[in-house]
């Protein structure tokens, strides 16, 4: 119990009954679809080298006849390169959080050196996990930015690519074949720019939408009835999860889907605020309702669409070592005056096919 002032001055008994713990939200969806494969590296700038690779039907030829080979085709092989983006991060234990400080959520009780140190490693961790999903949702869109807004990697100009954007007329509520077009527009595309020696299929696209987007591409009268078909028992039990769910470790594992033509439409509300209060938004098209289409690696095979390198720390220890996702050191302060957690992450995540990355807008 503990003592509290009452308006007409006594002091009365009340009963503490707990902490009420208020987080940001933490959204997750691209770092759960595990898209990205880790490429460790043991230096804080990679090279790549490109290959295109030609391929030509035969000509006929009399079997009889005898014959040379062919002088051989010569591929094109060019390299690209570009640096990883450090992050470093420092918190700190001070007697001063600790000495004579009550425990959040009791009546009486001291605060420990434990709790404290588990609640600053967890938000260190909270912090590396958001950034690299802000940094993820950069290489979906094909420009990888830090928060400051400064561009780090830019595919397009890296690979030589232009942005494919293609246009949905959800805001027609007249369209009917137009819509549907639009759609295999997206898959033919898809298809015809591979560059990996296999067919994408339609089932294998996802277009993650703002929430505009997705209210327009839904409520449109010509998809209505294929939308709500989609919310039966039936397909609540097929679908991954439900349409709006929780999800585990605060992560948001499902979202609100809408699969037409084989393609798959996901709103994706996602947002950050950086240290200067700026919001950023993951699906990020300057306003405009739309989204941001891929397609899933898997239907690649061997050919992995979506990377992450990670780089080691400027630490004598870990020179010329391969990296890891996420290192965090403990120092003791000089004088006995507290510990010191510094954390480091030097990465960055890129897709190998920027010509794949396409821009959703709705007409």
């Amino acid at each position: 119990m503990a003592l509290v002032s009452a308006i007409d001055g006594r002091w009365m008994l009340a009963d503490h009954t707990g902490v009420i713990n208020q987080l940001p939200n933490q959204y997750g969806y691209l770092n759960s679809l595990n898209l990205f494969t880790a490429k460790p590296t043991t230096q804080h700038s990679i090279i790549m080298d490109v290959e295109q690779t030609k391929i030509s039907l035969l000509d006929s030829q009399d079997s009889r006849l005898s014959g040379e080979a062919e002088a051989p085709g010569r591929d094109d092989v060019h390299q690209i390169a570009f640096p990883l983006i450090p992050f470093k991060v420092i918190e700190s234990i001070t007697p001063e959080e600790i000495q004579g400080v009550r425990q959040v959520g009791t009546a009486d009780v001291a605060e420990t050196e434990a709790r404290v140190r588990a609640r600053k490693l967890k938000k260190l961790r909270a912090q590396f996990d958001i950034t690299k999903e802000f940094m993820f949702a950069g290489a979906i869109r094909g420009v990888v930015k830090d928060a400051r807004g400064v561009v780090r990697l830019d595919m397009f100009q890296q690979f030589g690519v232009e942005k494919k954007t293609i246009t949905i007329p959800v805001n027609d509520a007249t369209a009917t074949f137009a819509l549907d077009n639009a759609i295999e527009d997206l898959k033919a595309y898809m298809e015809d720019n591979a560059g990996a020696g296999t067919i994408i299929n339609g089932e294998d696209i996802t277009v993650l939408v703002n929430s505009a987007f997705f209210r327009a591409l839904t409520n449109h009268p010509y998809l209505r009835e294929a939308f709500l078909m989609q919310q039966t028992a039936l397909s609540y039990q097929q679908m991954t999860g439900s349409l709006r769910t929780g999800g585990a470790d605060g992560v948001q594992a499902a979202m609100s889907k809408f699969v037409y033509r084989g393609v798959t439409f996901v709103e994706y509300r996602g947002k950050f605020v950086d240290k200067r209060g700026t919001e950023h938004t993951l699906v990020d098209l300057g306003g405009k309702a739309g989204g941001h289409a891929f397609p899933n690696y898997q239907s690649l095979g061997g050919n992995e669409l979506f990377q992450i390198a990670y780089a080691p720390p400027f630490k004598m220890d870990y020179v010329n070592t391969l990296g890891q996702p996420l290192y965090v050191f403990e120092y003791e302060k000089p004088r006995d005056e507290g510990i010191d957690f510094e954390a480091h992450s030097i990465m960055m995540p890129y897709c190998t096919r920027p010509q794949l990355l396409v821009d959703i807008v709705a007409e």
